[in-house]
């Protein structure tokens, strides 16, 4: 499942994945070489136990992303229908400071995004259904720095959702402290564009369609 979310994420420009996992899955499947191996020039950061939430666990790479290098943080556990340098290219295109991955969705399981005229972000929320727009789970920053800077002020000011920090949350501090453009790209809706493989029921889902074959055919 790993392999097959690397694979969808790899652009063609040159890139590097920073991998964050639990020490103790890391020994015990053998994660530093197996993910080594699956993307060049990869890194490989083991934590003890959970943390306070996603933005925590991403600062663990502080060190290698606080600086003017683009950013993408993903979840490990969805397949997107489309070609991430599509995706990439929208960004650069479009002139914009941050971008989140988003679908058509309506449950409050999601994080969630409201657009103006424009179609940019003005405002992200956990778990409210502010708009149709649910984040999938994919956001990106124009520089490593900005998400840092973001995620420790909203850490600083203690904005947790159900007592965890997510990531969703950072570019709000983005939008109101310092103005940037962030912009949305919707690839679908759940299991149409969009295919969770965290839970049993989702995967055996995915298992069971067209799609699984065709993206288990693009793995290198």
């Amino acid at each position: 499942m790993i392999k097959l979310v690397i694979n969808n994420l790899m652009p063609t420009q040159p890139h590097r994945f920073i991998f964050i996992c639990q020490k103790e899955h890391s020994q015990k499947y053998g994660l530093q070489q197996k993910l080594k191996s699956w993307s060049a020039n990869a890194e490989v950061i083991e934590i003890n136990g959970l943390t306070e939430g996603a933005a925590c666990t991403v600062l663990a790479a502080k060190n290698l992303i606080n600086n003017q290098d683009a950013l993408m943080i993903a979840n490990s556990d969805q397949y997107v229908d489309i070609n991430i340098d599509d995706y990439l290219d929208f960004m650069e295109t479009g002139n914009l400071d941050g971008l989140i991955m988003t679908m058509t969705a309506n449950d409050p399981k999601w994080s969630f995004v409201k657009v103006d005229e424009n179609n940019l972000v003005r405002e992200v929320v956990e778990k409210v259904v502010i708009s149709d727009e649910a984040t999938v789970g994919i956001y990106n920053f124009k520089h490593g720095s900005d998400f840092v800077a973001a995620a420790e002020a909203m850490i600083d000011s203690n904005l947790r959702v159900n007592n965890e920090f997510y990531v969703a949350p950072t570019y709000n501090q983005l939008i109101n402290d310092k103005n940037h453009k962030v912009g949305i790209f919707n690839v679908g809706s759940e299991a149409n564009g969009m295919y969770g493989l965290g839970i049993p029921d989702d995967l055996n889902l995915f298992l069971s369609l067209a799609i699984c074959n065709e993206a288990l055919g693009k793995v290198k």
